[in-house]
This record gives structure tokens, C-alpha cells and sequence, in this order.
């Protein structure tokens, strides 16, 4: 192995791999709820000016309610879908990785 390979492969471990994917996860967080909450307002009560300022609507309990469900079902489903790459990545690793 070429000395850049090696030294690259000392300098990125997991942590830093970790760090990127965690922070650009928190940055779109945000911005999928509000798309989540916008497009269930919109669904429900077909008008802007109601969904641009739902807080004084007495609808806005129901849009919150939704776009939770909505939310709840999304993250369980990464999660469910995550588990059994993760599985076999932990076995492969442990046969492959430690010398």
C-alpha cells in the first residue's frame, strides 16, 4: 500500500465518519419536519394563509398530531431498516477485521 493510503487510513477513523453523517442528519432534521408539517396543513385545509400561520387556527392540534404519526412511522422505519445490515456488518467485521 502506496504511503498517502497509509497514512489517510491512520488519519480518517470512525469518529470522524460518525461526526459528518450525525451533523448533516441534525441539519436536515429540521428542515423535514417543517416540509412534513406544511405538506399535512396543506392536505388538510387546502388554504396557504390558514397553514402559513397555523397557530391561530384551531386545526393546528390535528396538523401536529398527523404530521407526529407521520414522523413516528418515518424514524421507525430507518430503524427497523438499519438493524439487519447492522447485524451483518458486526459479524463480518469480527471475522474480517481483527487480525
Amino acid at each position: 500500500m502506496s504511503a498517502w493510503k497509509e497514512k489517510l487510513r491512520r488519519v480518517v477513523t470512525v469518529e470522524p465518519v460518525i461526526f459528518l453523517y450525525m451533523t448533516s442528519t441534525f441539519i436536515v432534521t429540521p428542515a423535514y419536519q417543517q416540509m412534513i408539517i406544511t405538506k399535512v396543513c396543506q392536505d388538510l385545509f387546502k388554504n396557504d394563509t390558514i397553514c402559513s400561520n397555523p397557530e391561530h387556527h384551531k386545526g393546528d392540534e390535528e396538523v401536529q398530531t398527523t404530521a407526529s404519526y407521520i414522523l413516528l412511522l418515518f424514524n421507525a422505519t430507518l430503524s427497523l431498516v438499519s438493524i439487519p445490515p447492522a447485524i451483518m456488518l458486526d459479524s463480518w467485521t469480527d471475522r474480517a477485521g481483527r487480525r
